[in-house]
């Protein structure tokens, strides 16, 4: 748009001469119908007859119509033919045959195993070597011979005197300091000190409700004050409602009507056969000719026994009591020595021997501790 200060640059509108550039000036220009005759576009891009454009790779939707009539029948129902399939048979259960004879009471695995003996393992202990000495005991320890008792004297303890000494005299229930400090006599004490009468006088006058707080701080307006906003005066429009947005009074349909679709018309294809109404599924999926099974729950109903309850479950009928002994333990059988005599010696005392040798000397001094002197406490408190 050329309205800027270079006056030689012109706007669209001053220049177009067909009426189909729109500007900011004239936007409610209506676009005029018909080809343009002042188009440059014919005359400067030119057709050449000997170069075709290129053609898309998608290949071109057309509809193939068939003479031949539709057969009805899917590769599934041809490739899959219909089997035979015979009930399933129901498997009877073998029944229990009590075997004869009475029961011995062994297993399998006292037939297949026998009885071991083995040989106790020898113990990796050394034997036992007592070593005794003709000697009497001692009883007394290494800490007895070696650490002996000072001779230390005895102190005696030191008391001190009592330094308070009751007073013989009547007690006068007088302190230390009325006995210390004793009033002086003759003089009459400090005067008291009376304070003067007020000297302001009151005025004749009326007395005046002004004062200075009231004259310096005079009453102000607290009203918030005015917006600087402008007023707003909306306009209201008086004429009737036209149900058309902007766009469709700035945009109009060319020639009054919508533009047409650019999707393609849906090719229905028809069929010269009657509709049948079965699917696919019907016709594939047929239902098993399988016989039902019997129930094995007996029509009528329990009718409880005639005979007398005696009280025995199922066990007791089956499994009779067994006269045989009850099968021998397959835990192997050790040889273990019988405890004898207690023996009162340890062996701490057979192994541990005192040495032949002296005791220890300790390395403490020998001689008797004896205090130097007497303390400086016992010469003050003699």
């Amino acid at each position: 748009m050329g309205t800027g200060k270079n006056k030689k640059l012109l706007c669209v509108c001053e220049i177009c001469t067909c009426g189909r550039h729109h500007c900011v000036h004239r936007p409610k220009t209506n676009k005029p119908s018909g080809p343009c005759a002042l188009s440059e576009y014919k005359e400067t891009y030119r057709k050449f007859d000997n170069y075709a454009p290129q053609k898309p790779i998608k290949p071109d939707s057309a509809t193939k119509r068939s003479d031949v009539p539709l057969d009805a029948r899917t590769l599934y129902e041809l490739e899959y033919t219909k089997h035979p399939l015979e009930a399933r048979k129901k498997r009877e259960q073998a029944k229990y045959v009590k075997p004869g004879g009475n029961f011995d009471g062994t297993s399998s695995y006292q037939h297949d195993y026998t009885e071991k003996s083995a040989e106790k393992m020898k113990s990796a202990r050394p034997p036992y070597q007592p070593a005794t000495s003709d000697r009497p005991f001692s009883g007394t320890t290494v800490h007895q011979e070696t650490y002996k008792p000072w001779e230390v004297p005895f102190t005696q303890g030191i008391r001190h005197q009592s330094a308070i000494k009751l007073p013989s005299g009547k007690f006068d229930h007088k302190t230390t300091f009325q006995k210390d400090f004793t009033g002086y006599p003759g003089h009459a004490g400090r005067q008291p000190i009376i304070p003067k009468g007020p000297t302001l006088s009151m005025g004749a006058g009326k007395f005046s409700d002004e004062t200075t707080t009231r004259r310096d701080y005079t009453p102000k307006d607290a009203r918030p004050e005015k917006s600087a906003r402008p007023p707003q005066y909306v306009l209201h429009n008086t004429d009737p409602f036209d149900h058309k947005t902007t766009f469709q009074h700035n945009f109009p349909w060319p020639k009054g009507h919508p533009a047409e679709s650019c999707k393609p018309q849906q090719m229905v294809r028809r069929s010269s056969m009657p509709l049948d109404g079965l699917t696919t599924h019907n016709m594939t999926y047929k239902p098993w000719e399988v016989a039902k099974t019997k129930g094995w729950k007996p029509k009528s109903g329990w009718v409880p026994p005639q005979d007398p309850f005696d009280a025995k479950t199922t066990f007791q009928h089956d499994y009779d009591g067994k006269s045989s002994s009850p099968a021998r333990s397959m835990r192997p059988y050790y040889n273990r020595m019988e405890p004898g005599e207690f023996a009162d010696r340890t062996t701490h005392k057979d192994a541990f021997k005192p040495w032949e040798v002296n005791a220890r000397q300790s390395c403490k001094p020998k001689e008797a501790y004896s205090p130097h002197g007497r303390t400086i406490i016992q010469h003050h408190h003699d």
